[in-house]
């Protein structure tokens, strides 16, 4: 009888022990889930801060005055007025670029305008200022690469500057339009640009259909991730774009110089 006590004992200790240690084991797993999504969580919170950051560098950044002066020299048809227009668009679309980060409907940001890719074109040539100002407003280089570089369909490229345009611009400003419609494409027509990328109402609801099919592929997990760039394509105009890659925004490859989300040539950019 003594034996049988004895043995029971054993095994209600080792129950015991085995409970405790399951007990502990979970525990431990618990607080590893809990630490987890607490770190998942401040990452977020930190990301999101930090393009809230940038996306206020990039709404007050103050152009460089040879810039614009040597802009201005070129396209001796525009006004002062105009050529500030011309920079407010780049500023849309370095913006543009930078939502692109957060969320994207297409490998790449398509640059619809001529007058505003000219302007980027003079910008990187200033290359002190333009690595400054891409440090600070992605994080990295954007890239500008030829359009035949790229391998999202223009279309497609336009229709995810569209997306980005049509987000709510982080802070309290909203996005320069002409009417409805986004300054960075309504901006070749409004300045008569020369052999300029003109966006009418047909063109703009085809890229609203593409942008639709586009986030719909998206939900469904067909979609591509954030970035910029742009290729030629069928039915729209633009002058190439930005593609992702890099961890602060993306890029594809190609000649040029930008960062955080493009790439270019004809238009576009891309971060190292």
């Amino acid at each position: 009888m003594a034996v049988k006590d004895n043995n029971k004992n054993k095994n209600e200790n080792k129950n015991k022990t085995q409970e405790k240690t399951m007990f502990a084991i979970v525990s431990i797993f618990a607080v590893l889930i809990v630490l987890f999504a607490s770190l998942f969580w401040l990452s977020r919170h930190l990301q999101g801060q930090q393009r809230a950051q940038r996306a206020r560098f990039i709404a007050a950044y103050r152009f460089p005055a040879a810039l614009m002066r040597k802009y201005s020299e070129a396209h001796p048809s525009l006004g002062l007025l105009e050529v500030r227009k011309v920079f407010e668009g780049l500023r849309q679309y370095f913006l543009a670029c930078l939502a692109a980060q957060r969320g994207s409907i297409a490998p790449s940001v398509g640059m619809p305008s001529r007058a505003v890719d000219d302007a980027w074109h003079d910008f990187i040539l200033m290359t002190r200022d333009y690595q400054a100002f891409c440090r600070q407003a992605f994080g990295s280089y954007l890239h500008h690469a030829p359009e035949g570089v790229m391998a999202t369909p223009m279309r497609d490229a336009l229709a995810n500057t569209l997306h980005q345009l049509r987000k709510p611009l982080p802070g309290a400003a909203a996005w320069a339009t002409v009417g409805a419609v986004p300054l960075l494409f309504a901006m070749d027509r409004e300045l008569r640009v020369e052999d300029g990328y003109l966006h009418d109402e047909e063109t703009l609801a085809s890229l609203e259909t593409a942008r639709d099919s586009l986030e719909r592929k998206g939900r469904d997990g067909s979609g591509a991730g954030g970035g910029c760039g742009g290729s030629a394509g069928s039915g729209s105009s633009g002058s190439g774009g930005c593609c992702s890659g890099a961890s602060s925004g993306g890029c594809c490859g190609g000649g040029g110089g930008g960062g955080g989300g493009g790439c270019g040539g004809g238009g576009g950019c891309g971060s190292d």
